[in-house]
């Protein structure tokens, strides 16, 4: 059920508080209630014991990088301490690390983590699709009871010309960052145990919330991750290997590569689009004059303001429309580098194996990487923990069998 409460619980960050000045969200709370319900059933061990047992990564490598993303994290928010940094560093940070220790050590227990993790997904695509499909029909929210619920409040996301449908989130491209990498992991689940009800049932809802949501950066991401599996199948171990190498290589520089004057003639009809390569000139120009820190958590619309022209475009987005950039930018040259090697080393553990599980989880990170090229999959609550919840997933499936009820085997996270 600790994994079923992770799934369901992704969009609950919207319920917020506050204990005792401190903010919290209502996902928080699961991930910290799934957290302490996992360390209180060891049996056998004192709390010190458990509370080591949870934080240990047995694989030394990934050990260091996890570390190292933690201290490139908190090195960014000591660097410009902005008001609401902390928090941010919080919710996408510490939360997102602790979820994943929690899918990581469910995994290692339960060698049907895969399927479950994608049941839960399907039933959430499920709701999602479901409130998309109201909103199609009742676009100034579904009336119950004398109650307005689920409006659509943008007028334009209303309208059936340019209907966008937002579904539990305020707005649409919400919905396509999360059912994208949402949808990979139940086809790859599908592909393992057949056509479930349910699982089918969740892969049509999130296509159709996709669509709803005029999102098309995440079907992209979907199409790429299923022909990238496909070819993946095909390859040698080697070959495989060269294949991520190349494609990193590939993600991380197409960001600063100067594509407006080639695109911006083919393009010009399309605002989203030129918005984008706009943002892109700005960023770079951000990241060049600080490589090291980049704007500072929390803080790329003030860091972005002396390269942005207010007049032309407006005022500026809370994310450069790229993971590359967003992460320089944020988390500064550390923190991409160390977020970079925890998707190489996750990858490539993945493409050294062809079972289904490693596949379906493959695609799910190419998902989450293609739709990264356009948007910004991880800054965000429910983004960040599925990252390190897969993440989870992806290791501690293959470890399962190690004897996962041993403590000290491994120094501590």
């Amino acid at each position: 059920m600790i994994l079923w409460f992770l799934i369901l619980g992704l969009p609950l960050y919207q319920l917020r508080w506050s204990f005792f000045g401190i903010p919290t969200t209502g996902l928080e709370m699961i991930i910290l209630l799934c957290a302490g319900i996992f360390i209180d059933i060891q049996d056998g061990k004192t709390f010190l014991q458990r509370l080591r047992h949870f934080f240990t990564i047995e694989d030394q490598m990934l050990r260091w990088a996890a570390i190292g993303f933690f201290a490139a994290t908190t090195i960014a928010l000591i660097a410009h301490p902005t008001p609401g940094a902390a928090g941010i560093w919080k919710a996408y940070v510490v939360d997102a690390m602790i979820a994943g220790l929690t899918v990581y050590r469910v995994a290692r227990l339960n060698s049907d983590a895969l399927q479950t993790v994608a049941s839960a997904a399907a039933a959430l695509l499920t709701v999602i699709g479901g409130i998309a499909v109201l909103q199609w029909f009742f676009p100034s929210g579904v009336p119950i009871a004398g109650a307005i619920i689920f409006p659509i409040s943008d007028p334009d996301w209303s309208s059936r010309t340019l209907f966008r449908a937002v579904s539990v989130f305020p707005y649409p491209n919400a919905v396509g960052l999360l059912a994208a990498p949402l949808v990979a992991l139940i086809i790859g689940s599908i592909l393992q145990v057949g056509r479930k009800p349910l699982l089918m049932t969740g892969l049509m809802a999130g296509l159709l919330s996709i669509t709803l949501a005029n999102s098309n950066g995440a079907m992209l991401a979907v199409i790429v991750a299923l022909l990238v599996i496909a070819i993946v199948t095909r390859l040698s171990k080697s070959q495989r290997l060269w294949l991520i190498a190349l494609g990193l290589v590939f993600w991380v520089l197409l960001p600063f590569v100067p594509w407006g004057s080639v695109a911006q003639p083919i393009v010009r009809t399309n605002p989203s689009f030129l918005l984008r390569l706009e943002q892109h000139n700005e960023t770079r120009a951000l990241i060049a004059g600080s490589p090291l820190f980049g704007g500072g958590l929390a803080n790329y619309q003030f860091a972005i303001a002396p390269y942005h022209n207010t007049e032309v475009s407006g005022p500026s987005l809370l994310y450069p429309h790229n993971l590359v950039l967003a992460l320089w930018t944020e988390l500064g040259f550390f923190g991409l580098v160390a977020f970079l090697i925890l998707i190489l080393l996750t990858l490539r553990h993945l493409a050294e194996r062809q079972q289904h599980t490693e596949l379906a989880l493959f695609g799910v990170l190419v998902a989450i990487l293609v739709h990264g090229i356009v948007d910004v999959p991880y800054f965000k609550n429910d983004l960040s923990v599925l990252f390190w919840g897969l993440w989870g997933l992806s290791w501690g499936l293959q470890s399962q069998k190690a004897c996962p009820q041993a403590v000290g085997s491994a120094p501590p996270l």
